[in-house]
Parts: C-alpha cells; sequence; structure tokens
C-alpha cells in the first residue's frame, strides 16, 4: 500500500509539472505574438494600469500612432487603445475656453489629445491613455466652427497622468524642409529658422490664413485671433506653432490642408523682408489654394 501511495504522489507531482509548463508555454506564446494581435490588444485594454508596469505602461510611442504603412490615409493604429507619454507642447485652452484639447510631443512625433477638461502646462510631462481616431466632421476649434480636423487624435480614455517636467522647445527647421514634407511634422511644434514673406491672407470665420511661397512649394499659417496677432500679406514673419491637418474653409481647397498654427502672440515676430521663401506670383497659387 506504501508503494502504491507514493506512486500515486509522483504522479501527481508529474501532472502538476506538465500543467506549469503548459500554462507557461500558453503565455509565452501569448507575448510572442503580434501586437496587433486580437488576443493582444484585448489584454492590453481592459488590465488596469499598474505603477511598476515595465512592458506596456510606456510601451506605444506617438510615433508608431502616426505611421500609416499602406498610405490609405488612415493610421495603422487607428481605434487600438494605447499608453503613451509626451510634453505637453499645447496647452488646454490655447484654441478654445473648453480646456479639451492639448498637444503632446514625444521625440519628433506629436498628437492632438481631448476629452474632459484639464489644467496642464506647458512642459508637463504626462501619461495619457486613450483610443487612436479620425474625427468625423469634427471640428478642431468648436467655439468657432471654422476648420474641421484632418489629422489624427487620441481620445482620454481616463485621467492624464502627471509625471514631471519634459521638453516644450520647439523643433527648429527650414522653411524649405517644412514645405517639402509637412506630413512629416504632424502634430509637433517647430519653429521656421527663417522668416516667412505672406503672399495672400484671407479671413474666414474671424480667423485667418496667412500662405506664403517657398520655392515651388507653399506652406500655410492658421492664424486663431484669439490667440495671435493678425498676419498682413506682402511682409515678413518669424513663425512658431504646432503643426495640423485641417480642411479649409469653403472656397478653397475640400481635403485636409498642413497648417503651422501660431499658440500666442509671442510665436509671430513681423520682421525686415530677407525672407528664404519669397512671394511668389498668386497665379502660381490659386489653381491649387484659390477661390
Amino acid at each position: 500500500m506504501k508503494e502504491i501511495g507514493t506512486t500515486k504522489h509522483r504522479c501527481r507531482d508529474r501532472s502538476n509539472r506538465n500543467m506549469s509548463w503548459l500554462w507557461f508555454s500558453c503565455l509565452a506564446l501569448l507575448f510572442l505574438l503580434p501586437r496587433v494581435s486580437f488576443a493582444q490588444s484585448h489584454l492590453w485594454q481592459y488590465r488596469p494600469f499598474r505603477a511598476n508596469d515595465t512592458d506596456h505602461s510606456g510601451g506605444d510611442h506617438i510615433c508608431d500612432l502616426r505611421r500609416d504603412s499602406n498610405a490609405d490615409g488612415k493610421p495603422d493604429r487607428l481605434g487600438d487603445y494605447v499608453t503613451v507619454w509626451g510634453s505637453v507642447i499645447v496647452e488646454p485652452s490655447t484654441f478654445e475656453t473648453g480646456d479639451r484639447l492639448f498637444w503632446i510631443r514625444e521625440g519628433r512625433c506629436g498628437i492632438l489629445v481631448h476629452g474632459a477638461p484639464e489644467h496642464l502646462r506647458l512642459g508637463d510631462s504626462v501619461m495619457v491613455r486613450g483610443r487612436v481616431e479620425l474625427p468625423d466632421d469634427g471640428y478642431i476649434f468648436p467655439e468657432t466652427g471654422l476648420a474641421g480636423l484632418g489629422d489624427i487624435t487620441l481620445e482620454r480614455g481616463g485621467p492624464t497622468v502627471l509625471c514631471g517636467t519634459g521638453d516644450q522647445a520647439p523643433l527648429p527647421i527650414s522653411p524649405e524642409e517644412y514645405a517639402a514634407r509637412p506630413l512629416d511634422y504632424g502634430g509637433n511644434l517647430v519653429t521656421l529658422v527663417r522668416p516667412l514673406q505672406v503672399v495672400r491672407t484671407s479671413m474666414a470665420g474671424g480667423d485667418e490664413f496667412a500662405w506664403a511661397s517657398c520655392g515651388g512649394d507653399s506652406l500655410i499659417v492658421y492664424v486663431d485671433r484669439d490667440a495671435c496677432r493678425p498676419i498682413v500679406a506682402n511682409r515678413c514673419y518669424m513663425v512658431t506653432g504646432v503643426v495640423i491637418g485641417i480642411v479649409m474653409p469653403s472656397g478653397s481647397v475640400t481635403h485636409p490642408s498642413w497648417c503651422i498654427a501660431p499658440r500666442d502672440p509671442m510665436d509671430v515676430v513681423e520682421v525686415g523682408c530677407s525672407a528664404a521663401c519669397r512671394a511668389l506670383s498668386w497665379g502660381r497659387l490659386k489653381t491649387e489654394y484659390g477661390r
């Protein structure tokens, strides 16, 4: 009888070891799956955040959220629930008084965050959890109803966690670099290292669009009159602002265009007209941007 009991005990131990290896193998297989797999996306979406998480709490990068590998106009991570870290580069209430819109930046990539009101300052380092979205006929500045947003956003799914102080300095780039590839700077804060000479301005809904040419390319500055001073045609300016994709007002192009949006009067400084980007005739530009 003693030998039978010993045999049963050994069988139970062997069975427990087999079950342990089975559970370990299943977990290992799960973590080897691509991060966009159905299983992992649901695990990441619904598990609670813990301060000591090291595998996912800061694992999503804003640059990854902006990636569109098949060039269909939609980010690969559209609809995903993600966690990102970033520094505040545009404070809430900069373009609207509801404190619901702010931009964060991580490295060379930035994104608009929206949801409930927040009280944040420039340079605050924050952790945000939310869902990657493309707006449907929504407005980037709901108080004006002027320009529909044409860039990805992050809809917050919980409180924004303040984590310290980060980098709020704008990215210095030449006007030529920006005009050639504005999409590369979407959602980021940039400062043009040389002045722009404005070709034309257009008022819409109390706000202003200013066009400047840069060689064979052109760029647009969006001036929110509540945030920034007016820009005058045929004058030159040093410009800093957040790069946003917006649908232009009626009478211009209908597809989203990239604009630099200054945040306050200090972001637009008038200078002498020795601009690197000088004016072309309006006829060169109105095919694309004219009424």
